[in-house]
């Protein structure tokens, strides 16, 4: 079964946990990530402005599978609600090797990086504040543009 929830009705739910599956492959980690909302659905990082997500019933036994954050990260985003969705660009086009950038309620950014060199380059999932995303993405060449 696949049902959707579009981004305007992911903004103001709040994160129940997090959970994340790392597997390490012939020197290349991937990463994927898991958000559980408190209203129960599992959602995994938008990549697209325009999109629905997907909330398929696979992702229920994959997150139950997953690992959990550590209890730093679980402090952060545990309870806390989404209040926006940010998106990268470059040259007017929408990067979709980056993950979008979810801003907290408490002012900080959730965002997710998925592939990565072992011991080299790591593929998680990272929490930054206002500065440092903004610094990020002025490193990056991103253009940002804000969902809501």
């Amino acid at each position: 079964m696949k049902e959707t929830i579009s981004l305007s009705n992911l903004i103001g739910k709040e994160i129940e946990t997090i959970r994340y599956a790392l597997v390490k492959n012939n020197g290349m980690d991937v990463f994927y990530s898991y958000i559980k909302l408190i209203t129960g659905e599992i959602i995994q990082f938008p990549i697209y402005m325009d999109e629905e997500l997907i909330v398929m019933e696979s992702f229920k036994v994959e997150f139950e599978s997953c690992d959990p954050v550590d209890q730093n990260f679980k402090k952060i985003v545990d309870g806390i609600k989404i209040v926006n969705i940010h998106f990268n660009f470059v040259n007017n086009e929408m990067e979709t090797d980056q993950s979008s950038y979810i801003e907290l309620e408490n002012g900080l950014f959730i965002y997710e990086k998925n592939f990565g060199m072992t011991g080299v380059d790591d593929a998680t999932i990272y929490k930054v504040s206002n500065e440092e995303f903004c610094k990020r993405n002025k490193e990056l060449n991103f253009t940002v543009r804000s969902f809501v």
